[in-house]
């Protein structure tokens, strides 16, 4: 789902999904949901590697989560929120 931004804060399911991921993520880890990974496809210098399906606080299905690895934090544009 969308991330709701209210007062300089934001809400939301993705917002969850996230906080969770970065928590379950082991030392030097960035983990990402298969959204993230979906909107990454045109960025050439960032790999997601093999998805595993982790259990995630408040959510009843498991979640895809892919290790990221990249060379370059700035390879592309983010899509405006």
């Amino acid at each position: 789902g969308q991330a709701i931004r209210e007062s300089g804060d934001f809400y939301g399911r993705a917002v969850i999904v996230a906080a969770r991921l970065a928590g379950a993520a082991r030392g030097g880890e960035v983990l990402a949901s298969a959204a993230v990974r979906d909107l990454a496809t045109g960025c050439n210098d960032v790999r997601f590697v093999a998805g595993r399906e982790m259990r995630l606080k408040g959510f009843r299905e498991p979640t895809l989560a892919f290790a990221v690895q990249g060379t370059d934090a700035g390879a592309c544009s983010a899509p405006s929120v």
